[in-house]
């Protein structure tokens, strides 16, 4: 059972991962944009336009990561795949064994 927490804590883990560089990358423009001219700051703008790259590919870093996330009950991708047959009302599911997301019941 230990095992089954243990994966869990890691699908939090990338799923905060995740959108954190994209909640970043948001807040920064909008930031960037309420507190500096373009025309008089150009080189803010450009380190401005690197750093959102860089956001950017985290967000699809991590993005390709928790997509590739194994169910801890059958080891199939856990988002990826064909249709389970059970459908469940609550959340997410394991596409192919049916085990819902957080082992909930």
């Amino acid at each position: 059972m230990n095992g089954y927490i243990e994966r869990w804590l890691q699908y939090r883990r990338l799923r905060k991962l995740t959108f954190l560089p994209l909640l970043g990358c948001v807040l920064f423009v909008a930031m960037l944009t309420l507190a500096f001219d373009e025309r008089q700051h150009p080189i803010l703008w450009n380190s401005a336009g690197a750093a959102d790259l860089l956001f950017f590919l985290l967000f699809c870093y991590y993005g390709i990561q928790l997509s590739r996330f194994r169910c801890p009950r059958c080891g199939d991708y856990f988002s990826r795949g064909k249709a389970a047959h059970r459908k469940h009302s609550s959340g997410s599911y394991c596409r192919h064994c049916g085990l819902p997301l957080y082992g909930e019941a």
